[in-house]
């Protein structure tokens, strides 16, 4: 507010989080001075004409009305046709509002002042005639007492104005003493990897403090208030061009950014992109990295841990008893994800535990024309196969997502036999047709599309990017044993790694300037079945929870033995007389659902 006085500066930056008043400080005060002490004519300008409209009916009319010296400055619309929602004519100037996605508020305009709030929210251009900032710039001209004022919380690194024009600038921060050793620190949110910032004991973050990163000493939340009244803002970047400000909430006294308060946020945000997003931006003002990017593969696969094997009773061609990795303790429910090829189909089974926390269980490849029976027979027995638990006991697939974006036909076939078929246990299991989609949604579709052709089966079209942003974050950020933990055994080989790491996150541009997140391959890579395949076994968990799973009791259940001497269903054979398109077994008629059995177990 000091600096917006000085004649001499021309640009100030405020890259901040919510919940520090900038608003009030940086815009509707120095409006009201400008209108008051120093007339000339400014322009506010929001990311929409809407928001232009909100800005100046909730934060500009209430302050016109209430301050004693700005009541009856501003000549409303009664004496002054002129003097809209949009304009403001005051003795000596006029104030001009407008949404930064409209050109018309650049018309035949000349300001002094331009004040820009949520410059990362503004959409790539004005209309189609440029940049918001550079053509507040130019309505400003050569005016000798010209100031630009741009404020906003950030948005994702690399595609961010205000973190650009704050990189620009002389980088300053605010500076606060300890109470404990007087040294002078920025307050950081800590983490893992720092000895100092907001810390909390386990499970209790209401009960957050500091760390100084002097002395280590614990300091109380009812000592910031002395903390941040003492302190003062310092440069960073001697050779900026203009003032720049970064501030976020750990400094404010409002009740709802109390250390405790943020601690709960990045708690509940968890390892959710979307919801890191939102606390990164909005709480640590900072911009978003996405977790999304490629984890690396050397750092995945050293994450290979043993898991307990036992032999299945088959004997392989060599001559050796097979064996299969029994299910680790901590897995509620087992899904898996298949990838139909031309010569093949790969299925990779994942179990999933509390928090989502996951564990490879399995993964194949079955040779076969998928447009032909047998490959599709010997899927089947895949997946009635039992899976023996580490807490003793049987366990089955029970929910599966099959890629339908070749062979689609068979793969409606297929699924529409037996959508649900009961497990050798008696519970239900659930297939599902699929195929991928990109940009941003929800994993699980709200509704299925159909197939087109002879076979009219659901399929449901899956936001594969949010998928590979669960996946990706939780195996490139996730180090500890526990929620969100991506567990891979060390039956894998080099090639899984490879293929699972295969795509990176990148952020592009489309034709008209607007941002466009997607994956792509990297270069060199050609294959990515392994992640394809990880990415629909999500998506089988993620269709269970709308089949009302509650995964925390799964988790929890009773460990429940399975008399070996009961056979598996057997799903039926192909009408031979008329053989349905590639050979796949007829669909069968769906029995209607039965009343009480709404749970996705059934029972």
């Amino acid at each position: 507010m000091n600096l917006i006085k000085d004649p001499t500066v021309r640009r100030i930056t405020f890259k901040k989080s919510s919940r520090v008043g900038f608003t009030k400080a940086c815009v509707n005060i120095p409006m009201g001075y400008f209108m008051h002490c120093d007339p000339r004519s400014m322009l506010v300008l929001l990311p929409t004409e809407k928001s232009a409209e909100k800005f100046s009916k909730v934060e500009l009319a209430p302050m016109l009305r209430d301050v004693p010296v700005l009541r009856g400055l501003v000549v409303d619309k009664t004496r002054d046709s002129n003097s809209t929602i949009l304009e403001k004519h005051y003795p000596g100037g006029i104030a001009h509002i407008g949404g930064a996605n409209s050109s018309r508020v650049f018309r035949q305009l000349t300001v002094s002042i331009g004040f820009c709030d949520e410059t990362s929210d503004y959409p790539p251009s004005a209309g189609g005639e440029g940049n918001q900032l550079k053509l507040t710039e130019r309505r400003m001209g050569d005016a000798w007492n010209r100031l630009l004022i741009e404020g906003s919380s950030p948005k994702l690194k690399g595609a961010c104005s205000i973190t650009d024009s704050y990189e620009q600038s002389d980088k300053r921060r605010y500076l606060v003493p300890c109470p404990h050793c007087d040294h002078g620190q920025f307050l950081e949110f800590g983490g893992k990897e720092f000895d100092h910032g907001i810390k909390w004991p386990s499970g209790r973050p209401e009960e957050a403090h500091y760390l100084c990163e002097h002395c280590h000493c614990v300091i109380e939340e009812r000592s910031k208030r002395w903390m941040v009244t003492e302190g003062h803002y310092t440069a960073t970047n001697q050779k900026g061009k203009w003032p720049g400000f970064h501030i976020w909430a750990a400094y404010s006294f409002l009740p709802d950014a109390a250390w405790g308060v943020i601690a709960s946020e990045f708690l509940e945000a968890g390892h959710d992109p979307m919801k890191l997003q939102v606390f990164e931006n909005t709480v640590k003002g900072e911009a978003f990295e996405e977790i999304g990017r490629a984890p690396s593969e050397e750092k995945l696969a050293d994450r290979r841990e043993p898991y307990a094997l036992r032999e299945t009773g088959r004997i392989l061609p060599d001559g050796n008893p097979e064996t299969m990795a029994m299910v680790p303790k901590g897995v509620g429910v087992i899904g898996s994800g298949t990838d139909v090829h031309p010569n093949r189909l790969e299925t990779q089974v994942v179990g999933f535990g509390l928090g989502e926390e996951a564990w490879v269980l399995e993964y194949h490849v079955l040779y076969g024309d998928p447009t032909a029976l047998l490959v599709w027979e010997e899927y089947w027995k895949l997946l009635l196969r039992p899976r023996y638990m580490e807490r003793g006991g049987v366990d089955y697939i029970r929910s599966s997502c099959i890629d339908s974006q070749y062979a689609a036909q068979a793969v409606a076939a297929f699924v529409a036999e037996k959508p649900v078929y009961r497990t050798p246990d008696g519970l239900r299991s659930f297939l599902w047709a699929v195929r991928g989609d990109s940009g941003k949604g929800e994993v699980w579709p709200r509704k299925p599309g159909k197939f087109k052709g002879p076979v009219k089966a659901p399929v449901y079209t899956i936001k594969v990017d949010a998928a590979k942003d669960a996946l990706y974050g939780r195996a490139d950020s996730v180090e500890e044993h526990g929620p969100g933990y991506f567990h891979v055994p060390d039956i894998l080989d080099e090639e899984y790694f490879r293929q699972f790491t295969s795509e990176h996150a990148v952020t592009t541009y489309d034709s008209r300037g607007f941002e466009v997140r997607a994956y792509e391959m990297k270069k060199g890579r050609k294959r990515n079945e392994a992640l394809d395949t990880a990415v629909y076994a999500y998506a089988s968990l993620c269709a269970l929870y709308t089949m009302g799973l509650d995964l925390a009791a799964e988790c929890s259940k009773a460990t429940v033995f399975w008399p070996p001497d009961i056979e598996p269903p057997q799903r039926s054979q192909p009408n031979q007389s008329a053989p349905p398109p590639g050979g796949v077994p007829r669909p069968g008629r769906r029995r209607p659902r039965q009343k009480g059995t709404s749970s996705y177990l059934g029972g």
